[in-house]
């Protein structure tokens, strides 16, 4: 059996990182802060319960970041649903709806 392609979504085989990553930082939903500015001042693995945007979001403008940094390549695997559950302390639902957000945005 092979690695389904980039265009592909196959339960079990994860996301990977659009190979057309570039351009703009923007999400989808236009929530995304300036990808030229300063980083945060709390850690990055965080959720900020002062924030009014829902977890999915801040997760997905965490992994959108990194994305755009080159801490994923494209092409590259992102870390499993579990992983970014362990890593935010959030449920599966929301790591689920952050790759969502990231696939609408063209980066997954």
């Amino acid at each position: 059996m092979t690695r389904p392609t980039l265009s592909d979504a196959a339960l079990g085989w994860g996301s990977y990182v659009s190979t057309s990553v570039g351009g703009s930082a923007e999400g989808a939903d236009g929530d995304h802060e300036d990808a030229d500015a300063e980083g945060p001042d709390w850690p990055v693995d965080v959720i900020r319960n002062d924030d009014a945007r829902p977890p999915y979001a801040q997760v997905a403008d965490i992994l959108r970041r990194e994305i755009l940094e080159g801490t994923y390549s494209p092409g590259s695997q992102l870390p499993p649903a579990r992983e970014i559950q362990e890593r935010f302390k959030v449920a599966n639902s929301t790591a689920q709806n952050a790759y969502r957000s990231l696939k609408q945005a063209g980066l997954v």
